[in-house]
């Protein structure tokens, strides 16, 4: 069983930002391992997953990723400083993409990819785009409904 990759993340316990632990993910060649991470002992403490990569899902956008795997489903975040800048509007979205783009998680997603592991990421581009799309066909709604009822 041949390590590919290896990357400290923060997997989550809940869906609070207090529930954050430290964690280390695996990719063998034919394995994914997402286990708890203690800093001070540099051990895992606790293996969330060890499965086959045919019973893994990722999903996730932006520095996330969710992985599924036996009816379990955990979030994975890749930088923190990416979730931070979220914050900053739309200067902070694309300093969020660009720290995603830096994050390693890249070619966590092509080497999934690579080895038939299903993968459902939504990128940044989309969801700018879908956001656009959104607030042009919004005024064009409301502008209709504005003409209508001038009329």
């Amino acid at each position: 069983m041949a390590m590919i990759l290896a990357q400290k993340v923060t997997v989550f316990d809940g869906i609070s930002q207090f529930s954050a632990k430290p964690a280390v993910i695996e990719l063998h060649d034919d394995r994914f391992v997402l286990a708890k991470w203690d800093e001070t002992t540099q051990q895992k403490t606790e293996v969330v997953f060890d499965v086959p990569l045919d019973q893994l899902e990722v999903g996730g956008s932006m520095a996330m990723l969710t992985f599924r795997a036996n009816g379990v489903k955990k979030r994975v975040d890749f930088s923190f400083g990416a979730r931070a800048a979220l914050l900053g509007g739309a200067a902070g979205l694309i300093a969020a993409d660009s720290l995603a783009k830096t994050s390693g998680m890249e070619s966590w997603l092509y080497e999934f990819q690579q080895r038939g592991v299903r993968v459902k990421f939504l990128r940044t581009s989309k969801i700018v785009l879908w956001s656009v799309l959104g607030t042009v066909a919004f005024v064009v709604v409301l502008f209709v409904a504005i003409v209508l009822g001038a009329l």
